[in-house]
Parts: structure tokens; sequence; C-alpha cells
């Protein structure tokens, strides 16, 4: 007997916003690969508020509702927050060049941008589910056509 079983854990790699969040990873590693070791709090904060963006967009996914994913969105956001707040403190402060905080601005604004984006995707299928249930259960004729789907909104990753 066979239990082969397919892992489609990994979907959440073809998602955009979990490659820009890796992006932004490299560029926070890049940033603080030189501090001095009397700084190092400061850097391994830094590193760990931008590994917590990825890391989140992934957890979320692998999550089985569409609630819980929407949960890990908004602690990315709050990842993300912390990520480009430190770049900003760091950069006036003269810790870290202007230019990189240029090159990290777009990314983690476009991040924003996509988490705020799937959320907002995600929550508008959520309410068409919930309506639709209700209606069912209150056995009342639908008059609406199928809920659209797509990859970004399937919230579980484990397929047998």
């Amino acid at each position: 007997m066979n239990l082969e079983r397919r892992n489609k854990n990994r979907g959440y790699q073809q998602l955009l916003v979990w490659q820009d969040a890796i992006e932004l990873y490299r560029v926070v590693f890049r940033a603080f690969r030189g501090w001095p070791f009397k700084q190092n709090k400061l850097a391994s904060q830094s590193l760990a508020s931008s590994d917590s963006v990825h890391r989140n967009i992934a957890e979320g996914y692998c999550w089985r509702t569409i609630r819980e994913y929407l949960q890990h969105l908004n602690i990315a956001l709050g990842s993300l927050g912390e990520t480009l707040s430190g770049f900003i403190a760091y950069s006036e402060s003269g810790q870290i060049a202007a230019s990189t905080l240029r090159s990290s601005t777009p990314l983690s604004f476009g991040l924003r941008t996509a988490c705020l984006s799937s959320s907002s995707l995600l929550s508008e299928n959520a309410m068409l589910l919930i309506g639709r249930k209700l209606l069912s259960s209150a056995k009342m004729p639908q008059t609406t056509g199928p809920i659209p789907t797509s990859p970004t909104t399937s919230a579980s990753c484990w397929m047998e």
C-alpha cells in the first residue's frame, strides 16, 4: 500500500510578496554585515524584523483558514514597519548610507502595498463565502454565480 503524500507546503514561494520579502531580508543583511560588535543588538533586531516579514507570509499561507492568513499578513506588515523605521533612524544618524535607505524604501512600500492588497482581496472573498453560506442556510434561492477563486485565496497548503 503506497501512501504517497504530495507536499504543497511550498506554494507560498510562488507569491511575489514572499519573494519581495526575501529580497528585503537580503538588503537588510547586506546593510548590517560590517557593523561593529557593540552595535550587534541593533543589527540583530533589524535582521529579526526583516526575517519576520517573509516568515509570517509563509506561515499564514500554510494555515487552514483565511482569517489566520490575514492575521499573519498583518503581523508581516508590523514587522515591515519596524524594519523601515530602523532603516530611517540608522540613515538619519549616519549609521547606514542614505543610498541603502533609498534602495530599501521602494521595496518596503511595494511589500506594504502587496500585503494590503492580498489582505483586501482575501477579506472580500471571505465575506462572499460567509454571505453565500448564510444564504444557503436560510434556504433562499441563490441568484449569484460562482465565487471567483485564485491561488491567493487558498489558505491551505497541505494536499493529499
